[in-house]
């Protein structure tokens, strides 16, 4: 056992002696490098294989660079014309002063994009609103002519054979009347006098009574047509003088050859003779 024990203590002498000199050797070789004392000795094996691979990279690529140079004759470096610094800095004034103003003619352009959407939502609202404008103009036109053809339809069927025969009756009173009259399309009765015509304000009450007979047998034609119904005159021309009473009775004598008429006054002065 102690012979074993003395072995072993001279193998560790020796096993330290071999640590300290290879400390001693790797500390020389930290201090001519300039690496840190106490770096990973296996980190430094790492970077160099990584080193290794760099040069070979930039050996390839330097190959490639020299083949690429003989292939295309570049054997001489092309030299650049030398550039005063301050031409340099004004041009990249010049082009920041350009760019600054391309800026903001883009904004300004892009303001106008904004409000050109804006414009047309409102051409498009417009738009939609004339077309309803359009729309409505076209049915009023359409209800104006409708209504205008209805009119004359009117005119045509109820009016105008009304007003037809209130001229046919004016005429045939006219000497009772004492003027030349007639009726327009809304039945109101002008006359001529002193050569104006004039509106029924202006009538006499035995004139507006000759005018009253006259509308209500106009009316009495047109309500029973071929029809010639009896009529009832119950003193219509009590407003007369004696003189118009006189071609009253003589115009009831001709509107009594196609009809009966039954007469009713309520003095002699008004006889129908």
């Amino acid at each position: 056992m102690r012979n074993e024990r003395a072995s072993a203590e001279k193998n560790a002498g020796k096993l330290a002696e071999k640590e300290r000199a290879a400390k001693a050797g790797l500390s020389a070789v930290y201090g001519k490098y300039g690496i840190p004392e106490g770096t990973d000795p296996e980190k430094l094996q790492r970077d160099r294989f990584s080193a290794d691979g760099s040069e070979r990279e930039i050996a390839s690529a330097k190959k490639e660079a020299e083949e690429f140079i003989a292939k295309n004759g570049l054997t001489e470096r092309p030299m650049g014309e030398a550039k005063d610094i301050s031409v340099l800095e004004s041009r990249r004034e010049e082009l920041a002063t350009e760019v600054s103003r391309a800026d903001g003619e883009i904004s300004d352009i892009e303001d106008r994009v904004s409000e050109l959407g804006k414009r047309r939502a409102e051409l498009e609202e417009a738009e939609a609103r004339y077309a309803e404008y359009v729309r409505k103009y076209d049915a009023a036109i359409k209800a104006k002519e409708l209504l205008e053809q209805a009119e004359q339809n009117i005119l045509d069927r109820y009016v105008r054979p009304v007003k037809d025969r209130f001229d046919h009756y004016i005429t045939v009173l006219e000497g009772t009347f004492g003027e030349k009259a007639s009726m327009d399309g809304d039945f109101r009765i002008r006359f001529e006098s002193e050569g104006l015509m004039r509106s029924d304000m202006h009538l006499s009450a035995g004139q507006r009574a000759v005018c009253s007979l006259c509308f209500r047998l106009a009316m009495t034609d047109n309500m029973f047509g071929k029809e010639k119904p009896f009529v009832i005159m119950d003193d219509p021309f009590v407003e007369l003088d004696n003189k118009h009473m006189a071609s009253a009775a003589k115009a009831l004598g001709l509107l009594a050859a196609d009809r009966q008429i039954i007469y009713l006054c309520c003095h002699d002065s008004r006889k129908a003779k």
